[in-house]
């Protein structure tokens, strides 16, 4: 990732997703979807940034219908791949999805067959929603359709700057429901959840920043040490 969009990224991004991993984990009987790291998307499918280093959670990524937010460097999406329908959506709060769809679908196909993906033709599908009305409520606005999308209900909700205030207080008390505060900084740095994808618990910290990573999405072998592709 480069320095600006980390720099916007980080201070947003555990909160961010820490709600879609609670939404994805809560409506889970309802739908397949697993949350994956704004950092990872962001990276993936903004950045182009392909390398096979977490090849165990790129595979999960091109096996499974996945949500996450993707930053671009002063705004977020939020992006949704299912390889089963081969179909990717992108909303985009301010309603400019053609402005950002060109690139994530380039390195989208591209990090599919780079991860070993069969040879398939994917859709571009967007949603008609309402425009954001300010500069600064993209971040709420993509969690609030990421819950409309796994709930079945319409990406047109209200997106006008006083009722973002509300939505804020909703998936603040998602949050507290879904787990412990003092929890939230260890929610997987790769995959979101507290167990890894195989069912595992084994866990390694990031040597740089400090956060917790499933030793399954690492693809962490131990006695070395660790840095997340965000410190490396």
């Amino acid at each position: 990732m480069n320095q600006e969009n980390v720099f916007f990224c980080l201070p947003n991004l555990m909160i961010i997703d820490g709600i879609i991993a609670a939404l994805c984990h809560k409506w889970t009987s309802h739908t397949q979807y697993s949350a994956l790291s704004a950092l990872y998307s962001t990276m993936w499918f903004w950045e182009g940034i392909y390398r096979r280093k977490y090849k165990s959670l790129a595979k999960l990524t091109i096996e499974k219908p996945t949500m996450s937010a993707v930053n671009h460097g002063n705004h977020w999406t939020l992006m949704i791949t299912d390889p089963s329908q081969g179909s990717v959506i992108i909303y985009d709060p301010v309603g400019h999805e053609e402005s950002y769809a060109e690139t994530l679908m380039e390195n989208w196909r591209k990090f599919w067959k780079y991860h070993g993906g069969d040879k398939r033709d994917w859709r571009l599908l967007t949603n008609k929603h309402r425009e954001q009305e300010d500069g600064f409520n993209c971040g709420i606005l993509v969690v609030k359709a990421a819950e409309a999308i796994l709930t079945g209900c319409t990406t047109d909700f209200n997106h006008s700057t006083g009722i973002c205030n509300v939505y804020r207080i909703h998936f603040g008390d998602l949050l507290l429901e879904a787990t412990d505060v003092d929890e939230l900084a260890h929610f997987c740095v790769g995959c979101n959840g507290r167990t890894a994808p195989d069912g595992g618990t084994l866990w390694v910290e990031c040597d740089g920043c400090e956060r917790w990573c499933h030793q399954y999405c690492a693809d962490f072998a131990g006695n070395e040490d660790f840095f997340c592709e965000h410190c490396t």
